[in-house]
């Protein structure tokens, strides 16, 4: 039985696909990444945690471009209630 929380990431992925032949729910808990508020936001977060960059360089790094190549890139993802829900290895 799924708590709340992950009732809710699994309502969000079968939102916009659906549950593969011998997938059980738990799975797509497990991968589930993190919610944002959009591409940019998840550019940002991403690299920034993995990246110490200078401050005098921070104005030149245009997160909605760097957002916008990161979704080329993904199929594992939802837009959902005005955010977005990644989802890895799906």
């Amino acid at each position: 039985s799924l708590d709340t929380d992950n009732q809710e990431i699994v309502t969000v992925w079968l939102s916009e696909n659906s549950l593969a032949k011998n997938e059980d729910l738990q799975s797509i808990v497990d991968s589930f990444t993190g919610r944002y508020a959009s591409w940019a936001a998840y550019a940002e977060e991403i690299t920034t945690e993995c990246n110490e960059i200078p401050e005098h360089l921070q104005f030149y790094i245009d997160w909605e471009k760097m957002g916008r190549d990161m979704s080329y890139e993904s199929n594992g993802y939802v837009e959902y209630a005005g955010e977005l829900w990644l989802f890895e290895g799906r």
